[in-house]
């Protein structure tokens, strides 16, 4: 085998023996205080469910918990 060729193999293994590293999560919004304070004991355990199994694609400012919260907040 020729230097080239040991080369290349031992950069394709390096390349597929990567580890896979998860974005960070969305930034929390600044009312999420008031908001989680709101919560009953059953939507922090949702909350915190969806944290855990969705990680960095759980964007709490989607949910329809947060978006009904801040419009029932605003009027």
């Amino acid at each position: 085998m020729s230097t080239a060729a040991a080369t290349a193999a031992t950069a394709a293994t390096a390349a597929t023996t990567r580890r896979y590293a998860p974005p960070a999560p969305a930034p929390l919004p600044d009312d999420y205080e008031a908001f989680y304070a709101s919560l009953t004991d059953a939507e922090r355990e949702l909350d915190a469910l969806a944290r855990q199994m969705l990680g960095s694609s759980y964007i709490i400012q989607w949910t329809n918990m947060y978006i009904k919260w801040k419009k029932s907040k605003t009027t």
